[in-house]
């Protein structure tokens, strides 16, 4: 969905994460089974012989939420819906100006969250903590290096981390580039996650300036600071800030500054990391083992890649460390009902 002008671009992240659903958990959403259903009206793509089996937007015509209602009615007819990424494909204008976009969420967050200050208190709260977490515990100098786009995600973005604190002086500006905004969504009624993930992305390869300005700004920065962490969350082939060149200049540091803590989370690409410290999930790591070796071996894993340490989350069962010659679990203190575990490895 495409949205132009400050106002709909800086409120739509907002809207998007709270109705929205994440990976690993669309299944509930596409299984016939379970009630949880959702549907987006300006993407609905429907066989024929559905749309009338299930009566179409005429047996939904008297909701305010049509799109939910019809979704609801496929589920409960016992077919599936699926949650397809489009954006290479197809985009949609909803709306051209701020008061548009009043009148029409107004009816869909009414109804759909009975509670909105509550969320937009638990928004503002899980923001500073992920924005915001070093800073907030004592760190001399915080900064951001990375590339955003002169959307409204970008400037919401740099005005958070400024309020914050957090240098962002050496954050790559672009021009006509989408920034990317990864979001895990919680239904405010029940407190789960089974809403389908919503994340605004670019496909299109980083542009040339925008690469070599950043390597550059890293180079720069590198020697001012004692650890630097690397966030590579992009799951497309192209799109994110941790380019094959922005990697190699990563890893040709962390053999120059030996001393200096350089921890790396990918998301796809951890076995392309070389000579830093790695945090992937325990399925990442498996899938990087099984790329490199057809079997799952988390010391070989280590070692292939020369890290100097591996940390394999496990989620609630903790974190498996790995050194030279040496692992060790470091166990998870169980946590009863949490309120929002948003963020939780980037906090981690």
């Amino acid at each position: 969905m495409s949205a132009r002008g400050a106002c709909p671009r800086r409120r739509r992240p907002l809207r998007g994460r709270d109705l929205g659903p994440p990976a690993g958990t669309r299944r509930p959403v596409r299984a016939p089974a379970p009630p949880v259903a959702a549907g987006s009206g300006h993407y609905l793509l429907i066989a024929r012989g559905a749309y009338d089996a299930v009566g179409g937007h005429a047996a939904v015509g008297h909701t305010l939420l049509e799109d939910v209602a019809l979704a609801q009615a496929v589920k409960r007819s016992g077919r599936r819906i699926r949650f397809r990424y489009g954006g290479d494909a197809v985009s949609t204008r909803m709306y051209r100006n701020f008061a548009q976009l009043c009148e029409g969420w107004t009816k869909n967050l009414a109804l759909l969250f009975p509670a909105t200050l509550r969320l937009a208190a638990r928004r503002a709260l899980e923001l500073a903590l992920m924005t915001g977490g070093l800073a907030a515990l004592g760190a001399g100098q915080v900064e951001v290096i990375g590339v955003r786009g002169d959307d409204g995600f970008g400037f919401e973005l740099e005005q958070a981390l400024t309020v914050r604190g957090i240098a962002a002086d050496r954050m790559v500006k672009a021009r006509n580039w989408q920034t990317f905004t990864y979001t895990k969504l919680l239904n405010s009624q029940t407190g789960d996650e089974d809403q389908p993930r919503v994340d605004f992305i670019s496909t299109r390869p980083l542009p040339a300036d925008a690469e070599q300005t950043l390597i550059e700004n890293i180079m720069h920065a590198v020697p001012l600071f004692d650890a630097i962490l690397i966030a590579d969350q992009a799951e497309t082939s192209a799109g994110g800030v941790v380019t094959p060149a922005v990697r190699d200049s990563i890893i040709s540091l962390a053999a120059k500054y030996p001393q200096k803590v350089f921890l790396a989370d990918s998301r796809k690409r951890v076995h392309l990391f070389r000579k830093v410290t790695l945090k992937p999930h325990r399925d990442e790591a498996e899938a990087a083992s099984q790329s490199l070796f057809g079997k799952v071996d988390f010391p070989a894993l280590r070692r292939h890649l020369e890290a100097k340490v591996l940390i394999v989350t496990h989620g609630p069962k903790g974190a498996l460390v790995l050194q030279d010659g040496d692992e060790a679990w470091a166990e998870t203190r169980p946590v009863e009902n949490p309120v929002d575990i948003c963020g939780a490895g980037d906090s981690f």
